[in-house]
């Protein structure tokens, strides 16, 4: 049976509040043994509604329900009456909208919408010196939650659209057989404290094919102290099909963690624009286990802070895809376990690296990374420092075509070359080596050498058939005049003859004359004395500046790896300990690299080339 809001005197002029109305619709409905409540087309102002047990909120499409900011108007979770510990009700203030508590079966559906007036809460006040990045201020210190529901069996959230939440959009505390599917929150998306959906001390929680935009974390499974008191762990937690964008964690695990946490999957998501990919943080003594992330893409990225500004003054996440930790609160305490973690098929453009860290005697084992993708930008300039069989010549042999990867693709200018023929991808790659020997043809001359570069590159099928004209031996001769070494007056000479640093400029000329898509230096410069190598790489970064080329450079010397480029990534064992960029490089010490080194990698670098770069000038 349907109860239509109108019925009992709910007046849709977005400004007469309606909660009395629409809360007698809603007991009239439970005490009939349940069916629909329903808000029909048009706006609905409301106080705090108590949904019960059998119960189907509907909205219709073009209604909405608006949430009163007014504190008169909102319930304060029930007089805290739940609350064991009155301390534990500290950071619960604010109220909730929609809300249920010890009740089963209840449903919100429809295509209409909820919204919070978080537009009418959060204001710009400037505190990024106008870069519009760090959180907005507030102007209303107790804010209502959108929903909260504790002790709910049989919940269901479907279809919705939730706007502009003042606080937290979709909170579940304690709740049982969740679904949501299908709902979009649309939050401001510098807005503090406005997550999209917390599963709170919840068991057997489905969220599927939801898009979700929130300046806090979008999706954060947790245990809050309070809950985890009455309703013990939250686990079985399914994240499938959404997109999700977050000035925070698109999915936060932790960091409130008054009991255990296990038995999460997330898969087949999209993750926009967030500050931070995955977060899994254990702080008050718990066990997260058996978490496992799969087919993620998207991309992190970096916002600004305001520190000045006691409110609210950052973001969480720094730009990693992956961020584990289990440090304690400030209270102290052992942080808790981390354990039987892993990610798979991670395909992410990243302005920071995975992370992992703990206290001394914190527990993190069983963390697996597989299929993690490194993304370049058009003209990004990395630099890649590691021990010997770190892995940084295999990565550049997988992605030349040496040998075909295990798994995984590679990906160039949007097309997958995993399985195409080195030669073919010659075409469009550069690659200097640290032999100057490697990369020319000694018995051939200058210009036939230039010659073979160029028609290897050219993109005629023809290509290797053609002759050089006039004006391309002309063109020859003026880029090797750019060379400063008298190599325009020896076209002739084999190149057999040159010195090494001759070859090695020459090369890197060769492997630049047709602009490729990336250019690969293995410690090009590494073979060379001093004075030369310094003149190699003033060339090197006059080129990959001026043609604007996607260029990875592998270097033992740690001063070379911060000041070359605008990318730093160090390696262990085949993988990315370490991946930093933008302001925080620039203040980066060759310390404080070997410092987040052994941090990242779990172990000191122990490499003597690495470390005696460390004194040079």
């Amino acid at each position: 049976m349907d109860y239509n809001i109108k019925e009992y005197g709910a007046v849709a002029d977005g400004a007469t509040n309606n909660s009395g109305a629409i809360q007698a619709a809603v007991d009239a409905c439970t005490e009939a043994g349940g069916g629909r409540v329903i808000i029909p087309t048009g706006r609905f102002l409301s106080g705090t509604i108590v949904l019960k047990s059998n119960v189907t909120l509907y909205l219709e499409k073009g209604a909405e329900l608006i949430s009163s900011l007014r504190k008169e108007d909102i319930l304060d979770f029930f007089g805290n009456s739940e609350f064991e510990d009155p301390s534990e009700a500290t950071g619960w203030e604010g109220g909730c909208f929609l809300c249920a508590l010890h009740e089963h079966d209840i449903s919100i559906l429809g295509e209409g919408t909820i919204y919070g007036q978080g537009d009418q809460v959060f204001y710009d006040d400037g505190a990024d010196g106008g870069i519009g990045e760090c959180p907005k201020n507030v102007r209303i210190e107790d804010r209502p939650r959108t929903t909260y529901f504790e002790d709910v069996e049989n919940l269901t959230v479907r279809g919705i659209t939730f706007r502009d939440a003042a606080f937290w959009t979709l909170h579940m505390a304690g709740c049982r057989h969740v679904l949501v599917d299908g709902i979009r929150i649309l939050n401001d998306q510098r807005g503090a404290n406005n997550d999209g959906i917390d599963p709170d001390t919840c068991q057997d929680v489905v969220i599927s094919n939801c898009i979700i935009k929130s300046g806090d974390d979008a999706i954060v499974v947790k245990n809050s102290v309070p809950m985890a008191k009455k309703y013990g762990c939250c686990e079985n937690i399914v994240i499938k099909g959404c997109v999700l964008y977050s000035h925070d964690s698109a999915l936060k695990v932790g960091t409130e963690t008054g009991c255990g946490i296990r038995h999460v999957m997330l898969s087949d998501c999209v993750f926009r624009e967030c500050s931070r990919g995955v977060g899994i943080w254990v702080r008050d003594g718990a066990v997260i286990e058996d978490i496992h992330v799969h087919h993620v893409s998207g991309n992190t990225k970096r916002y600004a802070d305001c520190p000045q500004r006691e409110f609210a003054p950052r973001w969480w996440g720094k730009g990693e895809p992956i961020f584990i930790n289990a440090t304690p609160r400030k209270n102290g305490g052992h942080p808790g376990i981390i354990r039987n973690i892993t990610f798979d098929h991670i395909s992410m453009t990243a302005e920071s690296s995975l992370f992992i860290a703990g206290e001394e005697d914190a527990v993190i084992e069983d963390v697996i990374v597989e299929n993690l993708n490194l993304t370049l930008k058009q003209g990004e300039f990395a630099t890649i420092v590691g021990s010997n069989g770190a892995g940084k010549s295999t990565l550049f042999n997988a992605i030349t075509g040496v040998f075909f990867a295990d798994k995984g693709l590679i990906m160039l200018d949007g097309e997958d070359i995993t399985y195409q023929k080195e030669h073919v991808r010659s075409k469009v790659i550069g690659h200097l080596f640290q032999d100057p020997l490697k990369g020319t043809a000694p018995h051939m001359t200058i210009e036939e050498n230039m010659a073979l570069a160029y028609l290897r590159t050219t993109t005629s099928k023809n290509a290797y058939f053609s002759r050089i004209k006039a004006s391309d031996k002309k063109k020859f001769r003026e880029q090797l005049a750019l060379l400063d070494m008298g190599l325009e007056d020896r076209m002739k000479q084999p190149v057999g003859l040159l010195s090494g640093g001759q070859r090695q400029a020459l090369t890197l000329l060769m492997a630049t004359m047709v602009t490729p898509k990336i250019l690969l230096l293995d410690e090009h410069t590494a073979a060379l004395d001093p004075a030369t190598a310094e003149k190699v790489l003033n060339l090197t970064k006059k080129i990959v500046s001026e043609q604007n080329i996607t260029c990875l450079m592998v270097t033992h010397n740690m001063h070379q790896a911060l000041e070359l480029g605008n990318r730093t990534l160090m390696m262990d064992s085949g993988n990315i300990v370490l991946d930093v960029s933008g302001e925080e490089r620039e203040k980066m010490s060759v310390d404080d690299l070997l410092e987040q080194f052994a941090v990242r990698a779990g172990k000191a670098l122990d490499n003597d080339r690495i470390l005696f770069s460390k004194v040079e000038a």
